[in-house]
């Protein structure tokens, strides 16, 4: 045993740092991590020197050891969900470039149409400006003037025609009116007369008054005087 641990301390002193891979034989880990290793190193004193005599090494990167298969299934999880994370943005990225690339596809085919209909636009535009409708429709009116001469000669005749129809009617009815009006004022006239030439033969003419002076009883008072329209040949005529 004395020369063993002699032989293992000169070997540390030669060889401070150490590396030890073997198999992994916790169960919890081994799908996770089949091998294990660990980097071991002989302490180094405060003056950075290594000690003569020591059975003591420190693993230098302990989270590859054994004991460490949390932190290690934490890494996994972590790349696992990563990758996921990543997949899923490529994944989205590559439909925004499918949709990019369709939505150019439907533009570029779309393009030679809308071409055509900005052409058929412009002609029409170009077509109502220039007014050829009402140039046609001049040169068939100039082909055919003789025609359109006479048919609008028998349009004015058969609307001169319809006037003077319609002045024969109001001339009558305003005729009728006319003769209406004229019996009526002479009816009126001989009204008139007829008073006038009565009160002609009044010789006097009387005004009574009459004023209320109790619930049986009035005030009278009656007044004569010379009929200044009176003929004395109609009295005695009639």
């Amino acid at each position: 045993h004395e020369a063993r641990r002699n032989l293992e301390l000169l070997y540390r002193q030669d060889q401070p740092c150490q590396f030890v891979f073997s198999p992994n034989g916790d169960e919890r880990s081994a799908g996770l991590m089949p091998w294990s290793w660990q980097l071991q190193m002989v302490p180094v004193s405060e003056t950075n020197m290594l000690p003569k005599e020591t059975n003591r090494v420190e693993d230098i990167f302990w989270k590859g050891g054994l004991g460490d298969a949390n932190i290690i299934a934490a890494a996994v999880i972590q790349k696992w969900a990563r990758g996921k994370v990543g997949r899923r943005r490529a994944w989205a990225r590559d439909q925004e470039l499918r949709q990019e690339a369709k939505r150019k596809a439907k533009e570029a085919a779309i393009m030679p149409f809308s071409a055509t209909e900005i052409q058929r636009r412009w002609r029409g535009h170009s077509v109502r400006k220039r007014d050829f409708l009402n140039q046609k429709r001049q040169e068939l009116i100039q082909k055919n003037i003789d025609d359109v001469r006479l048919i609008l000669a028998h349009m004015a005749k058969v609307k001169e025609q319809d006037q003077l129809i319609y002045d024969l009617k109001m001339e009558r009815a305003t005729d009728s009116s006319v003769v209406i009006q004229t019996y009526w004022r002479r009816h009126k006239a001989q009204q008139v007369a007829k008073r006038l030439f009565e009160e002609t033969l009044w010789p006097i003419k009387g005004c009574f008054e009459f004023f209320a002076t109790g619930t049986e009883a009035v005030r009278c008072q009656v007044r004569f005087h010379a009929n200044p329209d009176f003929v004395f040949e109609h009295f005695f005529d009639e």
